[in-house]
Order: structure tokens, then C-alpha cells, then sequence
């Protein structure tokens, strides 16, 4: 379970944020656009943009498929320690603690990791990321 898996979950984060990323730039841009000539305005609209696209891209993808497209494209999967299929709620919990595993800790979180290269939002939601061949009755 240990196949450079904390590399290849580093990377395909980097490849899913930056995507959000990209994609809130041409998404406010549109919006800026939009606001100016019909003259509207809506408060707050970065935030709800941000959590749309967080919940789209990396909370829905990881709840039906397993994988987000940057887990895709890097070959990982999240799979769940209790049940053969993860939870909305496994999901959720891993991804709320994102704030805290990627942003808030960084380098602190990579250092604390489990043997079993579980970041603290995996061991909270009860997930592992592992290679996409992996089988779960391998555990």
C-alpha cells in the first residue's frame, strides 16, 4: 500500500486544485464581466463559487467514482476501511479536513502521517488513498 502513494496523492491534490483554480479565474472573470455591464451584483459570490466548484470537482467525484480527475490521471484511489463502498459522509469528513491537512499544517501534516500514509482527514473519515489496481481484501 505504500507504492509512493503520499507523491502521487500530492500531485493529483496539486492537478485538483489547480484546476479549481483555473476554473474559478474564468468563472469570476465571466461573472465581473457580466456584473459590470447589467450592472448586478451578487455579496459573496467568490465564496459560493469556491465551495461550488470544491464540492463539484472533489467531494462528488470522490463519492461515486473513488477518485477525482487528478487521482485519475496519477492512478489512485480513496477506498473505505469499513465498507467495500465509501461513504458520502467518509468523503465530506476527508475533504472538510482539507483546510487543515493541506492548508493549515502543510509540511507538519506530510510529516505526521500514519505507517499507512493516512493524512488526519483520512484517519478521521476512515479512508486510504492507494494505487487504483489495489483490491480492498488485500487489506
Amino acid at each position: 500500500m505504500k507504492d509512493n502513494i503520499l507523491g502521487k496523492s500530492v500531485v493529483a491534490s496539486l492537478i485538483d486544485y489547480f484546476m479549481i483554480f483555473i476554473l474559478f479565474l474564468i468563472i469570476s472573470s465571466v461573472y465581473l464581466l457580466f456584473s459590470n455591464v447589467l450592472k448586478f451584483k451578487i455579496d459573496h459570490i467568490e465564496i459560493i463559487i469556491i465551495a461550488i466548484l470544491w464540492f463539484t470537482f472533489l467531494v462528488i467525484p470522490e463519492f461515486k467514482f473513488g477518485k477525482t480527475l487528478g487521482k485519475k490521471i496519477i492512478g489512485i484511489k480513496l477506498i473505505s476501511t469499513e465498507n467495500n463502498k465509501l461513504l458520502f459522509r467518509q468523503v465530506l469528513i476527508r475533504r472538510v479536513f482539507d483546510i487543515i491537512d493541506i492548508f493549515a499544517l502543510g509540511l507538519v501534516s506530510i510529516i505526521m502521517l500514519s505507517n499507512n500514509n493516512q493524512r488526519f482527514g483520512d484517519k478521521f473519515a476512515k479512508v486510504f488513498v492507494v494505487d487504483k489496481n489495489f483490491e480492498f481484501n488485500a487489506i
